[in-house]
């Protein structure tokens, strides 16, 4: 499940064919991988910190005497 549209951008250009020249991706698909990488870990990260921010801290409890 990928409702935030996180993974989907990341897969896709992960599977989409690339020219490959010997073992290496060619540089405009290197390119392409590496600023989706970027794109995906800047919006988990902006995802964490909101969730972060909107969850309410818990009190400390101290623990139950038998």
């Amino acid at each position: 499940m990928d409702s935030g549209g996180v993974l989907t951008p990341l897969s896709r250009e992960s599977t989409t064919p690339a020219r490959l020249e010997g073992d290496r991706l060619a540089p405009a698909a290197a390119a392409r991988h590496a600023k989706a990488v970027r794109r995906a870990h800047t919006t988990v990260r902006e995802r964490l910190r909101t969730l972060r921010a909107a969850t309410p801290a818990a009190p400390h409890r101290a623990p139950a005497t038998p």
